[in-house]
């Protein structure tokens, strides 16, 4: 091992002209890449009286989690979708002490329902911000 050390050690003391060269191109380089903003995760807990939070605002692209920590399985029963999917209402069952997600892909105001325990929430979803 110490023969390797020694090599790598002899070799960055010479600066190889390859090394020199390269070594700013890779790092403008990797300065030029565009960055990606990763979606949001918006988690919502749920217990016999309620969401919690029961309103949110998000964003295109975000997630939402639904943490069932109660005993009894809940609904989450939309007017209107706010997924890709081709459905008129959007229709999510969350079984007890599990979760359940969806992606928002559609911009508006969904309400949301829980008509066995008659909890409601809402959901604002604002367009992908510019530049995203």
């Amino acid at each position: 091992m110490d023969g390797i050390h020694k090599y790598f050690s002899d070799f960055m003391k010479r600066r190889h002209p390859l090394i020199s060269t390269a070594i700013p191109f890779l790092t403008t380089l990797i300065l030029l890449i565009p960055v990606q903003t990763f979606p949001e995760e918006r988690m919502i807990e749920t217990s016999v009286d309620g969401y919690y939070p029961s309103r949110i605002q998000t964003r295109v692209g975000d997630k939402a989690t639904w943490i069932n920590t109660d005993a009894v399985d809940h609904e989450i029963a939309f007017s209107g979708n706010p997924t890709a999917s081709q459905e008129e209402d959007f229709y999510l069952l969350l079984p007890k002490r599990n979760t359940a997600s969806l992606v928002i892909s559609k911009p508006g105001i969904y309400s949301y329902k829980c008509s066995w325990h008659g909890m409601h929430g809402k959901i604002e979803v604002l367009p992908v911000r510019s530049g995203d």
